[in-house]
């Protein structure tokens, strides 16, 4: 699990660290959905040694993950059950709003999809999506995020569904 770390730091960053809070009007929220069993660590058995991390700030993103895998884990479910096949345009204006929306959940300043018309072969071009986030950092990070995917050309070499998003548990997890 934590070879996908960098996905899922940035999914942490887009849920937030806050806990809901109750519905209005004084009712309570619909109860949580069910544990879906994710170890973090992924082994029972091996576990990283945190105590070999030097910056606090570190090891409080790596508590919040393993705290919160589950809505990560449901997070990245989302995001592969949203079809984006470039070469049919199923789900790429879609695809680019979802995008759009994981960064106004950042906080960032500004997002926008722009739309870039009719490519140089005549077919419609897909969307481009900017945002700026602006922390007053030192330095700059760009993120080229592609976000499309290939279309399903053999259905049956699957063993589930490409868009299920279906959690499959293999050995030794």
């Amino acid at each position: 699990m934590r070879a996908l770390l960098p996905l899922i730091l940035v999914a942490a960053s887009a849920i937030g660290c806050s806990a809901p809070s109750a519905a209005p009007g004084g009712k309570s929220a619909p109860p949580a959905p069910p544990k879906l069993g994710i170890r973090p660590d992924g082994d029972t058995e091996i576990k990283p040694d945190l105590s070999k991390i030097d910056n606090e700030d570190l090891k409080k993103v790596f508590a919040y993950i393993d705290q919160h895998i589950d809505e990560h884990v449901q997070n990245l479910q989302k995001w592969i059950r949203q079809p984006s096949i470039s070469n049919s345009g199923e789900g790429i204006p879609e695809s680019a709003e979802m995008v759009k929306g994981f960064f106004e959940r950042l906080g960032c300043q500004e997002s926008r999809v722009y739309d870039v018309g009719i490519t140089e072969w005549g077919s419609p071009g897909n969307p481009v999506v900017y945002a700026k986030c602006d922390e007053g950092a030192p330095r700059t990070i760009a993120i080229y995020w592609q976000y499309d995917t290939m279309p399903i050309t053999q259905p049956d070499a699957w063993k589930a569904p490409p868009f299920e998003a279906r959690i499959v548990y293999r050995p030794p997890y």
